[in-house]
Parts: structure tokens; sequence; C-alpha cells
């Protein structure tokens, strides 16, 4: 089922391809998520809640992250992690600006969406921060639902996007 991992997925001129994500592309997608996180006024704290990109093996051993390369270059990446009660959490879910729109988004949630079912989770959800408006409208266009609860945070607040992964 998962045998896409590998697979291109072109649009238009763009040759991009997803695949699993592994130490040495740390320094590449910190680079990419503080430049969005930048446009947004929204700070990368890798001391705490971004330690996670500092060793994504160790990090990511209950769960997959993924990157999106066009001719080697990081453009995209998403991650996930399993729980134990059924509720998979997407995090790291980003998205470079020129490459939006092109159904790149959508073909790593979905990626995502399929690791879960395969790790028996009946339900995922993403918290994304209030300021990330297009992210939102995104996330209720694949068919996440936001749930009415606002999750505090020292630095700013999220939406809580859910799916139900039972067909």
């Amino acid at each position: 089922m998962l045998n896409q991992l590998f697979n291109k997925l072109v649009k238009g001129k763009r040759d991009i391809r997803i695949r699993k994500a592994v130490n040495a592309d740390v320094f590449e997608l910190i680079s990419l998520i503080k430049d969005i996180r930048k446009a947004y006024g929204l700070p990368i704290d890798l001391k705490k809640k971004d330690q996670d990109l500092l060793s994504i093996d160790f990090y990511y051993k209950n769960g997959n992250f993924l990157v999106a390369e066009d001719d080697g270059r990081i453009v995209g990446c998403a991650a996930i992690f399993y729980s134990k009660d059924g509720s998979a959490s997407i995090t790291k879910f980003y998205v470079d600006r020129f490459y939006r729109k092109l159904g790149l988004g959508t073909e790593l949630v979905n990626m995502l969406c399929a690791y879960a079912e395969e790790a028996d989770q009946h339900q995922i959800h993403i918290n994304i921060p209030h300021r990330m408006r297009a992210a939102q409208k995104f996330m209720r266009k694949i068919g996440f639902e936001k749930i009415n609860a606002k999750i505090a945070n020292s630095n700013s607040s999220f939406e809580k996007f859910i799916k139900d992964l039972r067909h």
C-alpha cells in the first residue's frame, strides 16, 4: 500500500520525490521550517518544541517523517507520531510557498494517513498556529474538521483539526 513512498509526484515541470527523512536532512529541514514560520512571525525552538528536528531517527521511532524533494532540494515535509490510544498526531507539516497548490501537501497528508491506518490508528489530528489561516483552510479542504478547542501555548495559540480514519 505504501510502495508509493518513492514514486514520483509530477506536477507540470516539477519532478518531486517523497521519501523518509534522515538525520542528514536536519539543516535543510530547519532552514525550510524557519523560513516558513518567520513569514508568520513564529519562532523555531530547537531547545524545546522543535528539538525532534535535531535527531529524526531517534524521535520518530514511533512514527514517520517524510520529506519532499525537487532536484535534491527539500521543499516540503510532514511527520506523524502514533499513540497507544489510536490517535495519531501530524507535526512538522510545511510546504515551501513556491510549491503550494501543486498537490504536494495533499500527497504528504495522504501518505501519513495511510501510515496511521497501517499502525492501527483510528484518528489523526494536527494543531495549526492560529496565524496560519491558509493551512487551516487547506486541512478543512482535505477532510479534517476543526474542533472547538484552542490549545494554549506560551508563544501563540493553535487550532486543532481532526480526521476519523475509520471507514
